[in-house]
């Protein structure tokens, strides 16, 4: 593993700008499974500090994906996360959303994340940040989705200068072949490859202008590129 305009609170109302730039705290170790089940439960992470924003991303892999049923912080039984805008189709056997929740509770505790039925391959990452706009801590979500690796994965998302822009990129090969994907221009902060079909990476990246392009290069692949199909949600969060 390596780490202006109207914007969307936490009730999801929207309204106006942020401050400084949030700050990355910790991830939790690779989580994965090619298994077939229904839930992941991730190794123990710290949050702490002021200003905490917990962003979740989960992402499967199936002959017929599901839409997950959510992401929970301290565990099974804890404190469910937040879906943001829709769940991202990719292709015909690949599904990604983005989850969060403001000021998660300070303590070293796991990331569980569940759909409603066994997923022939599944991930889950999660990020902690500091410094955000408790109120107003999201942007406007922006995705996008492609085919083949003629155009390499990418997300262009609103921003305002100094918000840090965070992005996943869900890649899935239905014919199998090992991969790797690079951040290009932000910093990973979390990526596995989920046995030869899948590949999970999320980056960030302080925003400089209003637009900010959250890119990504798929460095290596082996195997028939043509039923590769890859999918990126991104999302600017606001300083405190």
């Amino acid at each position: 593993m390596l780490s202006r305009g109207g914007v969307i609170g936490a009730a999801g109302v929207v309204s106006g700008g942020g401050g400084g730039t949030p700050a990355f705290l910790v991830t939790h170790a690779d989580l994965f499974s090619v298994s077939g089940v229904s839930s992941l439960t991730s190794g123990n992470m710290a949050v702490s500090g002021s200003d905490k924003l917990l962003m979740g991303f989960i992402a499967s892999g199936d002959g017929s994906p599901v839409d997950p049923s959510g992401i929970k912080w301290g565990g099974s039984g804890g404190t469910g996360l937040t879906k943001r805008g829709s769940t991202l189709g990719i292709g015909p056997y690949g599904k990604l959303s983005l989850y969060t929740l403001v000021a998660p509770s300070d303590q070293t505790s796991t990331v569980y994340y569940y759909w409603p039925s066994a997923q022939g391959e599944t991930a889950g990452g999660a990020i902690s940040l500091t410094g955000v706009n408790q109120s107003t801590p999201l942007g406007t979500i922006a995705t996008n989705t492609g085919t083949d690796v003629t155009t390499q994965p990418n997300a262009t998302v609103a921003s305002a200068v100094n918000d840090l822009v965070v992005a996943a990129c869900w890649m899935v090969n239905p014919a199998g072949g090992s991969m790797t994907i690079a951040s290009n221009g932000g910093t990973t902060r979390y990526d596995v490859l989920v046995g030869d079909y899948e590949y999970l990476i999320i980056q960030s990246k302080v925003a400089t202008s209003t637009s900010t392009a959250m890119n990504f290069t798929v460095t290596t692949y082996s195997g028939n590129t043509s039923g590769l199909s890859w999918g990126v949600i991104g999302v600017a969060v606001k300083g405190a």
